[in-house]
């Protein structure tokens, strides 16, 4: 007698598929703490790998081992797509949230800096005080100042990649979060000064909270902060 024979698919295996589906539907759709998130995934792994394993595909195609690998292999699918998931729902929910304007000013150190153009040979400069200045409002997330400080970031983008890929940007050191209103001051790199006589204008402002363990001020990029475990709390457009 053959295994087919001997070992019939479970008359429920369909019920499992669309329990699968279900739950796969409602994590997608709808919002949810990253705690009701992990039972959900438990229930999504459990439906899948029994249905693969009493499918008749399966039943037929594939003998004892051959299925345990299969079933392993979706487990482990279903798993990492489930702690990211979950991870990712559980950081969301660990900082503040992005639909709030946190910048109360952004834009030059000096208010009255302006760019001078004589003419030739002379070529042009700056008048008055070059750099960055990004004010925020620390009372909407003075919770986050155990684990988190402040670090900003100004550079021009050229719209040729992802501002967040931008390299060799002017940023600030560590501010800690603390009183109503924070000052976070940009140092202009050369490369921005360079820029900026050249005519370049609007400014890309970031401001993130990075962990207090993090001692690394001078990241080439946004991204690399983030990696770093940063967060973006705001970005604006403007000038110089």
């Amino acid at each position: 007698m053959d295994r087919a024979k001997r070992e019939t698919p479970l008359t429920r295996s369909s019920i499992e598929f669309y329990i699968g589906m279900v739950v796969a539907i409602v994590l997608v759709v709808f919002p949810m703490t990253w705690y009701m998130r992990i039972p959900l995934f438990v229930i999504l792994c459990a439906a899948c790998v029994d249905f693969c394993w009493h499918s008749p595909f399966t039943l037929k195609n594939f003998s004892k081992p051959a299925r345990t690998v299969v079933c392993l292999a979706i487990f482990g699918l279903l798993a990492w797509v489930g702690w990211d998931n979950v991870t990712t729902a559980r950081q969301a929910e660990s900082f503040p949230p992005r639909a709030v304007e946190y910048f109360k000013y952004w834009g030059s150190l000096d208010q009255n800096l302006r760019l001078i153009k004589p003419l030739p040979p002379k070529v042009p400069f700056l008048q008055g005080t070059p750099g960055g200045r990004i004010v925020v409002d620390t009372s909407k997330f003075k919770d986050y100042s155990d684990k988190y400080r402040l670090w900003a970031a100004c550079f021009h983008w050229n719209a040729t990649e992802d501002p967040l890929d931008t390299d060799n940007i002017s940023h600030s050191n560590f501010f800690d979060i603390s009183g109503t209103d924070v000052l976070i001051v940009c140092s202009w790199n050369q490369q921005y000064l360079n820029e900026l006589l050249s005519g370049k204008s609007s400014t890309n402002y970031y401001v993130l909270l990075v962990p207090k363990k993090v001692e690394k001020t001078d990241f080439k990029n946004i991204r690399e902060a983030l990696a770093s475990g940063g967060y973006i709390l705001e970005d604006r457009g403007g000038p110089p």
